[in-house]
């Protein structure tokens, strides 16, 4: 799967995460839609075919509140009920 910027809102997810993750400000980086969380975005680094680069981590951005979360885990894999729970995201 090939992870390509299209959208305005997209736009707007790659700037955030920029702008709050310094590692991030050089690096290509690609925005996917996450099944069943409307409000979520999962955007990763990736390399010049646009293909998610492994084991660089992923980042998860709240479009509604524009928080930005760094993940080392598999977002698709990733637990929104546990992390809701212990307050890691709003």
């Amino acid at each position: 799967m090939t992870y390509l910027v299209t959208t305005t809102t997209e736009e707007a997810v790659v700037a955030l995460v920029r702008a709050r993750a310094p590692e991030a400000r050089h690096r290509p980086l690609g925005v996917r839609s996450l099944a069943g969380h409307v409000d979520y975005r999962q955007v990763n680094p990736v390399d010049m075919q646009g293909r998610p680069v492994r084991g660089c981590g992923a980042y998860l951005v709240n479009t509604r509140t524009q928080t930005v979360v760094r993940t080392d885990l598999d977002c698709a894999a990733f637990d929104f009920a546990e992390a809701k729970r212990r307050g890691v995201l709003c």
